[in-house]
């Protein structure tokens, strides 16, 4: 059954998974003909897939903010972000051009989804920051983790 997400935390991650379904670049990477099809590669948080590329859209705490009572210093989640991360496979150990490629690919998806920010039906994106350059994820087995590139960027967005 298909929801129509409305609401503080849901609109905003609908918004984000819309937006970046409908990069052209992003369409091509994943191999989907058009933003529908590509939808199912853009994951909402805590969502497990062995498929990649990727894309993942959530909310990340903010623990940025701070009270001091009695000389102390306490901090506590006052917000949230919304993070887009990125991951797509590694074919061949070490290769540069690989690397590149994934870095040249993720960046003109952020380019595409700045163009498309504010039109109906889009994320109204006011700034979009690389939160974690890409890198090369090392496989870490106890976490079930594989080898992968991945980036990750936060996104500020607006009414």
């Amino acid at each position: 059954m298909a929801v129509s997400p409305t609401g503080l935390l849901s609109t905003p991650i609908h918004l984000a998974r819309v937006t970046v379904a409908s990069s052209a670049t992003f369409q091509s990477w994943v191999g989907a003909a058009t933003r529908p099809h590509a939808l199912p590669y853009i994951l909402p948080d805590s969502t497990e897939s062995d498929d990649l590329p990727i894309a993942v859209v959530g909310f990340d705490e903010n623990f940025s903010r701070k009270m001091i009572a009695g000389g102390a210093r306490h901090f506590f989640q006052s917000e949230g972000d919304l993070f887009l991360l990125f991951r797509d496979a590694i074919t061949e150990d070490d290769d540069v051009d690989a690397f590149y490629s994934f870095c040249n690919t993720v960046g003109a998806v952020v380019a595409e989804m700045e163009e498309f920010a504010g039109g109906a039906g889009y994320l109204a994106i006011t700034n979009i920051t690389l939160a974690e350059p890409p890198a090369r994820a090392h496989e870490d087995e106890a976490a079930g983790v594989g080898d992968f590139y991945e980036a990750i960027f936060t996104i500020e967005y607006g009414p």
